[in-house]
């Protein structure tokens, strides 16, 4: 019955463990994500082109 319990707690450790490592990867996918978006959009309208004025 000991081995039955120690074997339970093991088991919500690596749970716990792989819940971390998928909110970790979480993280990290959105921060790849929002520089990539802030890369584009500077690539697409640099900010000093924003004060350019053109003729009508």
């Amino acid at each position: 019955m000991l081995a039955t319990a120690a074997a339970g707690s093991v088991l919500e450790l690596d749970c716990a463990i792989h819940s971390l490592g998928g909110l970790g990867f979480f993280i990290v996918w959105k921060v790849f994500v929002f520089a990539v978006a802030v890369v584009g959009a500077l690539l697409v309208m640099p900010p000093w082109a924003a004060c350019l004025t053109f003729p009508p």
